[in-house]
């Protein structure tokens, strides 16, 4: 009976140090926090730090799991009671170290738009018509491009769950002011290139249309011919409100409308939107200098 107290009490002090052993193991100087974040430079082999004023991707950490490998005691144990009974292992799922790696891929858009500041030098009155603007686009995500001031819905926010890291987009509507410098319109005569005093003989306005369609690349690489079957003169349409329009749409009725591309392997790779304009220079317009400006937004159409 001696002998066997002493084994015991041999095993009872075994197990006793685990625990502490356990305990000992130091928590990381830094817990919480973003990590700096690599991309592989193909040209030169290297792992290299991405840019943090660019901060194109991030990644973040946190939370921590402590377990403990043990022997235990045999449940039919009894104090003071018999027979002995050799103590089992945890079962391995008991102190499974568990890793969560979550994802939140979001909505991307690349832009791109060329010859977005154009001078017509006018010399006689005329109707006339060029290859005018290009945008370019690269998304992984339906796109909304919205002309000129107005009210549309864009997302505004992420909604975040810290228990479950379930994220959600929170959509909201977004107002662009209608002022002159946003709104899509007319050519509005500024002044006179020939006599600081003239005020011209109003309303002077040069008309404007647009139209605009999804190019390639041949478009895109093409900028100052025609390189669509451009609608006729005559044939001028309601704001279309989705696709792009199937003929000349006015100025100002383009003002609040919207053209939507939808999320395709072709938009992964890149998708080109081409605009001709319309300008009505008639003989009743005065010389002088013609202006206008207007606003395109883009954002993931909700």
């Amino acid at each position: 009976m001696k002998k066997l107290l002493v084994a015991l009490t041999v095993i009872v002090f075994a197990a006793g140090l685990a625990l502490p052993a356990a305990a000992d193991i130091p928590a990381p100087a830094i817990d919480d926090g973003y990590h700096e974040v690599y991309e592989y430079d193909y040209m030169t082999g290297v792992w290299a730090p991405i840019d943090p004023i660019q901060r194109v991707v991030e990644m973040f950490t946190q939370g921590s799991q402590i377990e403990q490998y043990r022997w235990e005691s045999d449940p039919a144990a009894q104090v003071c009671q018999g027979p002995y009974f050799p103590p089992e292992p945890e079962r391995p799922e008991t102190n499974n170290l568990l890793v969560k790696n979550y994802v939140h891929y979001f909505p991307w858009i690349d832009m791109h738009i060329v010859n977005n500041e154009l001078v017509w030098d006018v010399f006689k009155p005329g109707d006339y018509m060029a290859k005018a603007f290009m945008l370019g686009l690269i998304a992984n995500c339906p796109v909304l491009i919205h002309f000129g001031s107005g009210t549309f819905l864009a997302p505004t926010g992420f909604e975040f769950d810290p228990a479950d890291k379930d994220g959600h987009i929170i959509i909201d509507e977004v107002a662009i002011a209608d002022t002159p410098v946003n709104r899509t319109e007319d050519k509005n005569w500024q002044y006179s290139m020939l006599s600081k005093g003239s005020e011209g003989t109003p309303p002077d306005v040069i008309d404007v249309m647009w139209w605009w369609i999804e190019g390639d690349i041949d478009d895109w690489n093409d900028p100052h011919y025609m390189t669509n079957a451009v609608p006729a003169k005559d044939n001028v349409v309601d704001s279309p409100h989705g696709p792009s329009p199937p003929g000349w749409v006015r100025a100002p009725d383009m003002n609040c409308d919207y053209t939507i591309i939808q999320d395709s392997e072709e938009l992964h790779e890149g998708k080109y939107i081409i605009f001709y304009e319309d300008i009505n220079v008639e003989a009743c317009d005065s010389e002088g200098k013609y202006f206008d400006e207007f606003v395109i937004t883009i954002v993931p159409d909700p």
